[in-house]
């Protein structure tokens, strides 16, 4: 333990001894303070306030709801660990790893420092599993330290063997579907490269998803999708995003990793025309963000096959706020003559194209597949056998879910999902002509309830323009007071969006369920 703890701590004096940490006044400060509470067996004191007052000088009375300081300067720390990692500690034969998910460090064993001496004592690379390959700077697993009495010589020469024969093998299978790094872009040094992007024998899918700046392994999100790990890249830089994204009710995980720089994707597919839905957070510039600036501070074209899909794309204009989840939808793409997609992200200038995640489907020539939205926590099949999806893309109001759907009414559960209050809902599409039903139902007021008419109204906007004014589920549902209200013709805004804004007048307004279909005009 002694010698194990020595080796930490001389790990600890690499980082603050190197020009990277040396150029920033509250990194070492920050690192420094969680490292000793850790050397004197107190990390179960690593905790946010601790940090905030006894760290960064924060007074008593500090609030974490009111006062994200401690969590951007340690998102800070986790990127110029990984950046001195890649560059002046590249051959370090220990880490400090930082997790996602709480501030106590870890030491690791460096990728391709399996086995060490030290002091009479072996070192043994013992595998972390899923999250450590998601962080380790070199994109294999990270390693813990683990120490073991020496074997006899005769012993560990055939033991060696063995495990040389083993890394051989492995060494291949990593080099056809892993990655390299090299040193930061800033050294002038390929970043990341990919050994084979897409081996001949790969067949290709019908649906695929990636999770940018992943490590690899599958991932099941909460509506049942299941997202790989990122292949299929060349270029480009991956980084780890922030557990704060407000996601518009997708999985946080989409956001949680990134790729970022000049890269592309060449992804296989069967021949047949797609639909493409691409997923941006910006975390790193804006009001309150560690890089500070706002709209205008990063900026790329996206390309399929050469041809442009959006040029000069700004995250920030497109949500016009930091933090927040924002997509893209493309239709009618079709592999080239190679079976590939490829995709080019490429930066404006000196700035740095970001994505965070690929979602590609089978879709119809001339027009998007059916977005079918009901506002309850899971999916919900209809009588026709159509697959409605959980609630997303909104921002504001509430959701909850009532006891029962409308009696007399096919698929009366539809209704049984409400979003209420002042909100809207963000749907990307691509340029084109839409359909739009809002379903609605009045569950609070009138019949079996309370009040009657004029005891709820409110209006409905598509990208500013009126769609109901002044507008009473109980006058128009009828008896059963529920209602489908269907509009045509309808064209998304700048930014590639249909935004449907549900405004009170008289308490909230409401929705059950949204569907958008394409009129292929």
């Amino acid at each position: 333990m002694q010698h194990r703890r020595q080796l930490e701590h001389q790990a600890l004096e690499a980082v603050l001894s190197s020009q990277l940490f040396l150029r920033s006044k509250s990194l070492p400060k920050l690192l420094q303070f969680i490292c000793t509470k850790y050397f004197e067996g107190q990390a179960d004191e690593i905790k946010e306030y601790s940090i905030a007052v006894e760290a960064l000088g924060r007074p008593p009375d500090f609030d974490p709801k009111k006062d994200a300081i401690v969590r951007v300067e340690m998102h800070r720390l986790r990127k110029r660990l990984r950046d001195y990692y890649l560059d002046e500690g590249e051959n370090a034969p220990i880490q400090i790893v930082l997790g996602e998910k709480g501030y106590v460090p870890e030491f690791v064993v460096s990728p391709g420092c399996a086995a060490s001496s030290a002091n009479g004592l072996t070192l043994e690379a013992e595998p972390r599993g899923q999250e450590a390959a998601e962080h380790s700077p070199a994109g294999a697993p990270a390693r813990r330290i683990r120490f073991l009495p020496r074997m006899p010589i005769g012993l560990t020469v055939g033991v060696t063997f063995v495990l040389a024969l083993v890394a051989v093998g492995l060494l291949v299978s990593w080099s056809l579907k892993q990655v390299t790094r090299a040193g930061p872009a800033a050294t002038g040094k390929v970043v990341e490269t990919q050994k084979a992007i897409v081996p001949a024998a790969v067949t290709a899918e019908s649906e695929i998803r990636i999770l940018a700046g992943r490590g690899p392994g599958a991932y099941t999100d909460r509506d049942g999708h299941v997202w790989e790990g990122d292949r299929y890249f060349q270029g480009g830089q991956a980084t780890t995003g922030r557990n704060d994204v407000v996601t518009r009710g997708f999985d946080r995980n989409i956001f949680g990793g990134s790729r970022e720089g000049r890269f592309e994707y060449q992804i296989p597919l069967r021949p047949g025309s797609y639909e493409m839905e691409l997923f941006f957070a910006e975390t790193m510039y804006g009001e309150g963000n560690p890089l500070g600036g706002g709209e205008s501070y990063r900026g790329f074209n996206v390309l399929a096959n050469g041809v442009p899909l959006v040029s000069a794309f700004d995250i920030l204009a497109d949500t016009g706020v930091p933090n927040s989840a924002d997509s893209r939808m493309f239709k009618d793409l079709h592999p080239a003559p190679d079976g590939l997609l490829h995709l080019s992200f490429e930066p404006v200038g000196t700035q740095k194209a970001l994505l965070n995640a690929i979602w590609i489907r089978p879709g119809q020539p001339g027009r998007i597949n059916p977005i079918r939205i009901v506002a309850r926590p899971q999916a919900y099949q209809d009588a026709n056998g159509n697959w409605w999806q959980p609630d997303r893309y909104y921002a504001g109001g509430a959701q909850i879910l009532r006891p029962e759907g409308p009696t007399g009414v096919e698929d009366g559960d539809l209704y049984r999902g409400e979003r209420y209050g002042n909100f809207t809902y963000s749907i990307p599409v691509p340029p084109g002509h839409y359909q739009a039903t809002l379903y609605m139902r009045e569950y609070w007021w009138g019949k079996g309830h309370v009040g009657g008419p004029g005891t709820r109204r409110f209006d409905v906007y598509c990208n500013f323009k009126p769609l109901l004014t002044d507008f009473e589920i109980l006058s128009a549902g009828g008896a059963l007071q529920a209602v489908a209200k269907t509009f045509h013709g309808l064209t998304p805004n700048a930014q590639g969006r249909l935004v449907l804004a549900f405004v009170p007048e008289v308490n909230y307004a409401l929705v059950n369920a949204i569907e958008i279909l394409d009129e292929g005009k």
